[in-house]
């Protein structure tokens, strides 16, 4: 087994070693944040809860997204194919979002949490992306 490590660690790239390393360590903080989360929940309730954390990460994930879908863009084809997806992909979004607000509109239950896909929000992010 020694061994198999040791060569495992002299093929693998530093870089994805480096990384690896921080996802365990994050991985290692998982139970202090759910504990934290379920303290948070008692204290403030479900939905107050989900409106704080919310408004306080989801400004710093938009910003880590559209810093991947760069990233993304930089992969041979990957521009292309979403030129071929894109129209098909908004269409479908389109008609989830109707059905969504028909069955918010009809009042069935548990409808009020049934999301909705950010179009705009995606097309503005998206408007970025090199014809080719």
């Amino acid at each position: 087994m020694d061994e198999t490590l040791a060569l495992l660690n002299d093929l693998l790239p530093p870089l994805l070693k480096e990384k690896s390393s921080q996802a365990y360590d994050v991985a290692k903080q998982a139970p202090d944040a759910a504990r934290a989360l379920v303290a948070d929940v008692q204290n403030q309730g479900l939905y107050e809860t989900a409106a704080s954390y919310y408004q306080k990460y989801e400004p710093a994930a938009e910003q880590l997204t559209y810093s991947a879908w760069q990233k993304l863009l930089t992969v041979p084809l990957v521009p292309q194919a979403f030129y071929l997806a894109a129209p098909a992909a908004k269409l479908g979004a389109q008609s989830y979002n109707n059905l969504a607000t028909v069955l918010k509109d009809k009042q069935l239950p548990l409808a009020d949490f049934i999301p909705l896909v950010p179009i705009e929000r995606i097309k503005e992010a998206t408007r970025t992306v090199p014809a080719q």
